[in-house]
């Protein structure tokens, strides 16, 4: 039953992850439209799938909308719209849509998926973080099996162990 739960778990985390990765893909898209990036929905949507490797995504992302965005436009102000439109996308995923959802999905609050990726991110650095939730919902699930069988033992019941034979 272990091993059942903690698949249950990652399975509904990535689900979770691809509905995230679906809902940035579309305000990403929306905010470079606005913006006035050409080809928004391309890169858009590249990036909203590729947020799903942390940073790493959204520099991407940005970079390139910044490039065809000089290259289109060549002024300043542009830049200040592709700029602005990472801002509130970014605000929208970590203050709202992955904590709310992910959190969701695999049984942890909003400030518990936030506190792993700190955690994991500071003891395992990049890779803390690309798989801090998949941990945590692992140490959840080992916890919650190690309480109910702490409830279960006669430790918790208060009763002092049979031993067979006699003993003390």
């Amino acid at each position: 039953a272990l091993h059942q739960d903690i698949d249950r778990n990652l399975r509904n985390f990535f689900r979770g992850q691809l509905m995230v990765c679906c809902i940035n893909s579309s305000v990403l898209s929306l905010a470079l439209y606005i913006a006035g990036v050409p080809y928004a929905l391309l890169i858009g949507f590249f990036t909203g799938f590729m947020n799903i490797i942390p940073y790493l995504g959204i520099a991407l992302g940005l970079l390139l909308s910044l490039f065809i965005d000089f290259l289109a436009y060549g002024d300043f102000i542009h830049i200040v719209y592709v700029l602005a439109a990472f801002a509130v996308q970014q605000i929208i995923d970590a203050g709202f849509v992955t904590p709310r959802l992910l959190g969701d999905k695999v049984g942890l609050h909003p400030v518990a998926i936030i506190a792993s990726f700190l955690i994991f991110g500071q003891l395992f650095g990049f890779f803390g973080v690309l798989l801090a939730v998949p941990l945590s919902t692992i140490v959840k699930v080992l916890l919650a099996h190690g309480i109910g069988f702490y409830k279960q033992s006669w430790v918790y019941g208060g009763a002092s162990p049979t031993i067979p034979g006699g003993g003390i």
